[in-house]
């Protein structure tokens, strides 16, 4: 089968959830006796540009999206899209359907700016219009799945949820000498991964924290990705009576996180909704406990493999924090089962189910 993917992640993100899972989606369909096809002209994605067997149509890489390059990328898109013959059309975002007579499925990460509408002044306009000429959904979660019926009434019966899954882990043969020689951090730390505004949730770890005096005077926090601290950030913590200087913003490479993992007391992942949480199944992997949120998707992900809390108890966090830090049974426990969860999800599984939609919809 001839599977087209347009440019639409790979121009939006350099790297981050929605485009890791594509590449690794589609190296696995690849596999399964398929052709896909990306067609991302110029784009600046991380992930795309490693991956140079796979059938590709670019031109040049680590170009700023702007408005002049969406419109070449649309332009030299639709160039393909008449005139190349494949079977099906995956879209990679929602911003744009290229117009084709074949058969359409996307993916759908998340209802966010759907959830929380009032702080992003959302407008559904693009993605409802998008959506009445899709054939097939795929939805990351049963969470999401549940929103897109709720938020755009889309028939239960042209939805399926694909799980993804942990890239992070398939780097490291022999983890437990790979863990010995890591990288060792002068103090111990909790990790927290990923942007830590609005929704995310970052405040709540911040004011837990910060009520906490044995887990301040012993432990860092280091943020991984997310950007350096605004000044409003660094003020915020600063009044919570939080000392500067255990607070740690880092980003890197997937070895530097690595690191991180192995080196943490625990991922602090406080999240009030997520499409999935790709962070609490690459800690589990690293064998780095988790503390999480108990909404939206996460649930699903972690299952009875981390300590969970409301994400609008501070108390709860706290509570959390201090049993996961000073009970090396309870962590003993927790660390065994991630490293069983974690393998519940495979990049393979996640392309046979949907190959199986692709053949569905053919």
């Amino acid at each position: 089968m001839n599977i087209i993917y347009d440019h639409q992640i790979f121009t939006n993100q350099s790297n981050g959830g929605p485009s890791r899972y594509f590449t690794e989606l589609i190296k696995e369909i690849s596999i399964l006796n398929n052709n896909p096809l990306i067609i991302a002209p110029f784009h600046k994605n991380f992930y795309l540009r490693k991956i140079s067997h796979l059938n590709k149509k670019e031109f040049s890489a680590n170009l700023r999206k702007n408005l002049i390059i969406n419109l070449l990328n649309n332009l030299i898109s639709n160039h393909y899209f008449k005139n190349l013959k494949y079977d099906l059309y995956h879209l990679t975002y929602y911003n744009n359907c290229f117009k084709t007579s074949k058969p359409k499925v996307i993916t759908v990460y998340d209802l966010i700016h759907e959830k929380y509408d009032k702080e992003y002044k959302f407008k559904n306009l693009p993605k409802k219009k998008i959506f009445k000429n899709i054939d097939h959904f795929l939805c990351i979660s049963n969470n999401t799945k549940k929103d897109l019926i709720n938020f755009y009434n889309i028939d239960e019966n042209k939805i399926t949820v694909t799980y993804l899954a942990n890239s992070i882990k398939h780097k490291f043969e022999n983890l437990s000498e790979y863990k010995k020689n890591s990288k060792v951090f002068k103090k111990p730390f909790f990790l927290y991964v990923g942007s830590r505004k609005r929704y995310k949730n970052f405040k709540l770890f911040a004011k837990s924290y910060s009520h906490l005096e044995k887990i301040k005077n012993n432990f860092d926090i280091i943020c991984f990705g997310g950007g350096k601290f605004l000044s409003e950030e660094l003020n915020y913590m600063k009044n919570l009576s939080i000392n500067l200087s255990n607070i740690h913003q880092l980003s890197g490479s997937d070895d530097l996180l690595t690191n991180l993992y192995l080196n943490a007391e625990a991922l602090i992942y406080p999240s009030r909704y997520e499409g999935f949480g790709l962070p609490i199944l690459e800690a589990m992997s690293l064998g780095c406990p988790v503390i999480s949120s108990n909404s939206s998707s996460l649930p699903e992900v972690y299952g009875d493999a981390a300590i969970n809390f409301s994400p609008n108890s501070e108390e709860d966090l706290m509570n959390c924090i201090m049993k996961l830090t000073f009970d090396s049974d309870l962590k003993s426990n927790f660390v065994r089962k991630g490293y069983l969860r974690e393998k519940k999800f495979s990049w393979k599984k996640c392309a046979e189910q949907t190959n199986f939609v692709y053949k569905k919809v053919t």
